[in-house]
């Protein structure tokens, strides 16, 4: 009598499977903790050359301060001839304390240069390097997203997006405050564009990899403090004790705010404005 529960496989292949599921799901912890960790660096060093960033004129207008050579004395130095006493004056004696005082110190001339010159690589290479490491992570993020099908990776990349939004609000926080001192030119103002932008885009590339395609829960973050934002610059210019030669940076403290809210609503309202890339990416 036969026995109708004989396996419909060979007893070695379940091993087999066994075996590969294990190596996958090896790789899949593997790739998920890469991806994460080269994420989070790019983030962490991404924040630091912005915090550098928009910090660098105050830093060098305070190194200017520190190493400014001393004022002149408006009257020319006058050398005193001593009165001859019973000892000559010899040659060797001590210069005039008015000589001393109008020597100007030759140490405080050669510091007195560019902050920019003692720094390490140029801000440009440092961009480079972060968005190289930010590349690797998102590349590995999609590889082990729709290569070996992990179903941690996403849950990663979302707690990975509201760190984003963290650091984005940050940032802004750091621009308002510098918008509100007033103490800016044009290239500090396009620096303040360039780095918040940045940190949007990076967003929109974590929101890439997610088969959930909306950003209304990132949005309402961003809303709120571009409101914050708004609530500062009438409380400043309207109730504030502003100088009339201050009140035209009110301008540039309103269209940021109006960018940042505009990419708010566009995030919220979801026009599909990232389909056609999104769809490429879909199809890798």
């Amino acid at each position: 009598m036969t026995s109708n529960h004989l396996p419909k496989v060979p007893p070695f292949a379940a091993p087999e499977n066994e075996k590969k599921d294990s190596e996958v799901g090896f790789l899949q912890k593997l790739l998920l903790v890469a991806s994460v960790l080269l994420l989070l660096f790019s983030f962490f060093a991404g924040g630091m050359v912005a915090v550098d960033a928009l910090g660098q004129k105050h830093s060098q207008k305070a190194s200017a301060l520190a190493t400014k050579t001393p004022v002149p004395s408006p009257f020319p130095p006058v050398t005193i001839t001593p009165r001859r006493t019973s000892a000559p004056a010899t040659a060797t004696s001590q210069p005039s304390a008015t000589a001393v005082a109008t020597e100007t110190p030759k140490p405080a001339a050669a510091e007195a240069q560019n902050p920019s010159q003692k720094e390490g690589p140029h801000v440009l290479a440092k961009i480079f390097l972060i968005g190289f490491v930010y590349v690797l992570g998102w590349g590995l993020a999609k590889f082990n997203i729709s290569g070996l099908k992990s179903q941690s990776q996403p849950n990663a990349i979302k707690i990975l997006g509201w760190i984003n939004v963290l650091g984005i609000l940050l940032l802004y926080a750091f621009i308002i405050r510098r918008l509100y001192q007033a103490n800016y030119n044009f290239v500090g103002y396009v620096r303040y564009v360039l780095v918040l932008l940045a940190a949007m885009m990076s967003l929109f590339g974590l929101h890439l990899l997610l088969s959930e395609r909306s950003l209304i829960a990132f949005s309402v973050p961003i809303l709120v403090a571009a409101a914050i934002h708004l609530l500062i610059i009438v409380t400043h210019y309207v109730f504030g004790k502003v100088p009339p030669e201050k009140f035209n940076y009110v301008w540039g403290d309103f269209l940021f705010f109006v960018g940042v809210t505009i990419v708010g609503v566009l995030m919220m309202i979801h026009l599909g404005i990232f389909s056609g890339l999104r769809k490429r990416v879909d199809d890798w």
